[in-house]
């Protein structure tokens, strides 16, 4: 079982999330998560790819476990972002998991078109949004399995 709990070693979320409040209900959430995990946050499109790419500022990122990802970000929307990693075959194992405020139909399919791994809508109580996370931890952190992270494919 891939249990980042008793390797030693954090989960690696990315999050791409331009809301100040949003992202500070994630990382309150993260702070009751069933495992560790190492939160790295991003406000737009641009500057996730160039984390992904390890670019800029980025060049030393460890490669996520995780990427949560809004829809409305400023920039490079969470569209375009999710279309823009689709193309690249390094990262079609990366769990890409949209969360927003948008139960639009039109949204929800266009995100799986383009590569997301999930859909969650952001639930308006912190209780549920606490749960949300510590789920999607155990989930994607502990229960799901994906190829080890062939480093060689995140050199420039």
């Amino acid at each position: 079982m891939n249990d980042f709990a008793t390797d030693g070693r954090c989960f690696m979320l990315l999050l791409a999330e331009d809301e100040d409040d949003h992202a500070c209900l994630v990382e309150r959430s993260l702070a009751c998560a069933p495992i560790p995990v190492e939160l790295t946050r991003v406000r737009d499109g641009g500057e996730a790819l160039d984390y992904l790419n390890r670019q800029g500022e980025f060049a030393l990122a460890e490669p996520p476990d995780l990427l949560l990802l809004d829809l409305k970000l400023p920039g490079v929307s969470g569209l375009e972002l999710l279309e823009e990693i689709s193309q690249l075959p390094r990262f079609a194992a990366l769990p890409k998991v949209v969360y927003s405020t948008s139960v639009a139909h039109r949204d929800v399919q266009l995100a799986y078109e383009l590569g997301a791994s999930s859909y969650l809508k952001k639930p308006m109580e912190f209780t549920d949004f606490k749960q949300m996370i510590s789920a999607l931890c155990l989930y994607w952190g502990v229960w799901n399995q994906v190829p080890p992270i062939d480093q060689s494919n995140y050199e420039k």
